[in-house]
């Protein structure tokens, strides 16, 4: 008797763990209310400052929103509606769609302008970094995986490690590009968080803060694939010397996924148009009037 009840214990508090892991992450802008820019609906994004022990191997530092130079803050929300094939989950839809992020970054044409992937140390096939994210990546949930982004910020070397892999334009690799890494501190089988970090390879992500990712179904039978961010400009100094000249990081960033959501669209084969929300940056630190727009990007979509 005692033996069973330790099994049923053990059982119960096995369930309790995997029941507070899958809690979602973020609470999306709802139905209706797309356009909504108050950060305190951002504020899970905001807040969002992972502990130093839980960085991944090769993060020198996280780089949470307070840690940013500027005196603004960008947050954003984007989204697309899409009809799911028959059967599909939102959970598995979602780890579709997540899997498949190295296409949507990849941009336009057969000059790949951006690229995505596991965070890796060398261009060996084993490399231990690689291998370890990869695994974490491919994982329902994928707390822990450190990915890269190669960004299109000026920057001298840092890209010519990612690039040799996911073969980025041509002449322009180690002159024009940037790996900007990120961590998942937050994750469930519907949304996950990154974080941008400070890596040895990729260096300075070129902004501070945090992006989600989510999915959830809608009345009508649709589901609604989105991300959402907050995010300062970051100390990169290349970042800064690009601002020097005239270049905008969230104008940037708007570019970048303006290309992911259409790319996105291709995969999903739906005709309905994702929507393609740069909010701006607001005011920072936040105060309960900063509900209002400070930068317009509009004028860069394609």
């Amino acid at each position: 008797m005692r033996m069973a009840r330790t099994v049923v214990l053990i059982g119960a508090l096995l369930a309790c763990n995997r029941a507070l892991a899958a809690e979602p992450c973020l609470q999306p802008l709802s139905r209706g209310n797309e356009l909504d820019r108050h950060p305190s609906r951002f504020a899970k994004l905001v807040d969002q400052d992972p502990p130093e022990s839980t960085k991944a191997d090769g993060v020198k530092r996280f780089l949470p929103l307070k840690v940013g130079i500027s005196d603004v803050a960008n947050i954003d929300f984007y989204y697309i509606d899409f009809k799911p094939p028959s059967g599909e989950t939102p959970e598995t839809m979602f780890k579709k769609i997540r899997l498949a992020f190295p296409e949507f970054a990849a941009g336009k044409g057969a000059v790949k302008e951006f690229a995505f992937g596991p965070y890796r140390g060398s261009l060996d096939a084993n490399d231990k970094f690689l291998k370890a994210n990869t695994e974490l990546w491919n994982k329902t949930e994928p707390l822990g995986a450190l990915m890269t982004f190669l960004l299109g910020t000026k920057y001298p070397h840092s890209a010519r490690l990612f690039a040799g892999d996911y073969q980025a334009a041509p002449g322009s690799v180690g002159l024009f590009e940037k790996a900007g890494d990120v961590q998942v501190t937050c994750a469930s089988p519907t949304d996950f968080i990154f974080t941008t970090v400070d890596t040895k390879v990729g260096k300075v992500h070129p902004v501070a803060g945090n992006r989600g990712f989510g999915i959830q179904p809608n009345p009508d039978g649709t589901f609604r694939f989105y991300s959402m961010a907050a995010d300062r400009q970051s100390d990169s100094f290349p970042v800064r010397l690009a601002g020097w000249t005239g270049d905008d990081v969230f104008c940037q960033g708007h570019d970048f996924w303006i290309l992911f959501y259409s790319n996105m669209k291709s995969f999903l084969k739906t005709k309905n148009s994702a929507v393609l929300t740069n909010h701006g940056p607001v005011k920072y630190p936040f105060d309960e009037n900063g509900n209002h727009p400070a930068l317009d990007c509009t004028t860069s979509q394609k």
